[in-house]
């Protein structure tokens, strides 16, 4: 990644074609969740959610996100550009964990982003891929305990409880993706990011974050650069 950064620094500052930098507002919807595995639960090849080797049921956490970017984009050709985008941005995702006696625990995740993302553009639509730093700012935990009846059906197996101490303070993440201009300073974008790390702290235990984010991105202003202004 830092060799195509360095490549993406040398072609913005090599000036055969005009360069345009952009202001971007950024919002929309998360779909969220989170991969869960005990380290002794992977040796042995089980496939589903665990922590302490106890099986979990992980469902999606509905949230949302906004971002404020910077955009410089190159023109490469007539229908070709070439944008590298970054800025900061909070997005509140997380996942509903559900155990063997059906208590559901609902954790909210909390996040400042930093996304590098490259996007290649083709008359209308663009592919755009890189990294994401996303910093944890809080952690809500909401349990729902089953009824009496379900308890009793199921049995007394207790829950894990979580916390925020439970996290790592930083996600390094990777993003990939889809957009398409609905209207000059109008696109909209689909997103999958994924952990690159291990989000949690505890031993033994490997969690990572999913999410699909869905947004509209409005160009607030944009500023072209002329060949001769580029240095």
């Amino acid at each position: 990644m830092k060799k195509i950064l360095l490549i993406l620094f040398i072609l913005f500052g090599y000036n055969s074609f005009s360069q345009t930098i952009e202001l971007i507002i950024s919002g929309g919807f998360n779909s969220s969740t989170q991969t869960l595995r005990s380290d002794e639960a992977i040796q042995i090849g089980q496939s589903f959610n665990t922590i302490g080797n106890i099986p979990y049921q992980v469902d999606a956490y509905p949230g949302y996100h906004i971002k404020g970017l910077i955009g410089i984009s190159k023109q490469l050709s007539e229908k070709t550009k070439l944008k590298l985008t970054s800025g900061l941005g909070y997005s509140s995702q997380g996942a509903t964990i559900v155990s063997e006696n059906k208590t559901r625990i609902t954790n909210n995740l909390n996040y400042l982003q930093i996304p590098i993302l490259i996007n290649l553009n083709f008359y209308k639509i663009s592919f755009l891929f890189g990294p994401q730093i996303s910093l944890l700012n809080n952690v809500n935990t909401k349990i729902k305990h089953p009824t009496i009846l379900s308890q009793n059906a199921m049995g007394h197996n207790s829950s894990f409880t979580f916390s925020e101490d439970d996290y790592s303070d930083r996600d390094n993440g990777f993003v990939f993706g889809v957009e398409y201009k609905i209207y000059k300073n109008i696109s909209a974008s689909v997103k999958y990011i994924t952990s690159l790390k291990n989000i949690s702290i505890l031993p033994k235990e490997t969690w990572k974050n999913k999410s699909i984010e869905i947004s509209i991105n409005y160009a607030l202003m944009n500023f072209k650069l002329n060949d001769k202004s580029i240095k």
